[in-house]
C-alpha cells in the first residue's frame, strides 16, 4: 500500500509541480483526478474483495454491501490510469464515487497544509465528512442506484471505512515525501505520531 500511494502520487507531482508543503492547498488537476479515481477504485475493489472473502458472505447484510459496491462502479467512463496500469482488478467509479474521494482529498489536503503538523486525524476527518450535506447526498444517490435498503448506521459505516482507507494510502505517501524532504530526528516523530493516530479502516 505505501509503494502503491507513492508511485501514483509521485507520478503527479512531477507531472503538476505538486507541492506538498504549501500552506495553502493546491486545485486538484485534471491530471490528479485520473489518479484520485485511479486510488479509488483501488479502494472499492479491495472492498469488494473483503466482503466476498468473509465466511458470513451470502448473509442479507453482505449482499447489500455488494449491491452498494457495485453501483460504485461505471465501466464506460474513461480513466486513462485504469486503463493503462490495471492490476488485479481495479476498476472505474462512478462520477457520484469521484466526487466522495475528491471531497476526501481536499480535507485531507487542508489538513496536510498546516503549519507544524504534528498528526493526521483520520477518524476526525472522516467523521466529519461523513455528516456533511453533499457527502450525504451522494451517499443517497449511490444507494439510490443500488436498489438497497440498508439501515443509516451501516451505511455511514460503509462509506467512512472506505474513506478511511482511501486517506491510510494519501498519508502513507504523504509522509514518506514528507520525511524524504526533512531529513532529521523530528521527523520521526511525526511519523509516529500519524501511525498512531490513522487508526483501523477494515
Amino acid at each position: 500500500m505505501i509503494h502503491f500511494g507513492e508511485l501514483i502520487f509521485g507520478h503527479l507531482k512531477k507531472l503538476d509541480g505538486f507541492v506538498l508543503d504549501e500552506i495553502t492547498p493546491l486545485p486538484i488537476t485534471e491530471s490528479e483526478k485520473d489518479a484520485l479515481q485511479y486510488v479509488a477504485g483501488f479502494v472499492v475493489h479491495k472492498f469488494f474483495k473483503k466482503v466476498k472473502n468473509l465466511p458470513t458472505f451470502a448473509s442479507p447484510e453482505n449482499q447489500l454491501i455488494i449491491l452498494i459496491l457495485e453501483s460504485m462502479i461505471d465501466v464506460s467512463r474513461e480513466n486513462k490510469l485504469v486503463d493503462a496500469l490495471s492490476r488485479g482488478g481495479l476498476i472505474t467509479i462512478s462520477s457520484d464515487c469521484e466526487l466522495i474521494f475528491i471531497k476526501t482529498e481536499e480535507i485531507f489536503r487542508m489538513e496536510t497544509s498546516k503549519p507544524l503538523l504534528r498528526k493526521i486525524d483520520i477518524p476526525g476527518m472522516t467523521s466529519s465528512l461523513i455528516n456533511q450535506p453533499d457527502i450525504i447526498s451522494l451517499t443517497n444517490n449511490i444507494i439510490a442506484i443500488s436498489g438497497c435498503d440498508i439501515d443509516p448506521e451501516s451505511k455511514s459505516n460503509l462509506f467512512e471505512k472506505m474513506m478511511q482507507l482511501y486517506l491510510r494510502v494519501r498519508t502513507y505517501s504523504w509522509t514518506s515525501d514528507f520525511t524524504s524532504k526533512n531529513k532529521s530526528g523530528k521527523t520521526k516523530g511525526l511519523r509516529k505520531e500519524i501511525k498512531r493516530s490513522m487508526g483501523d479502516p477494515t
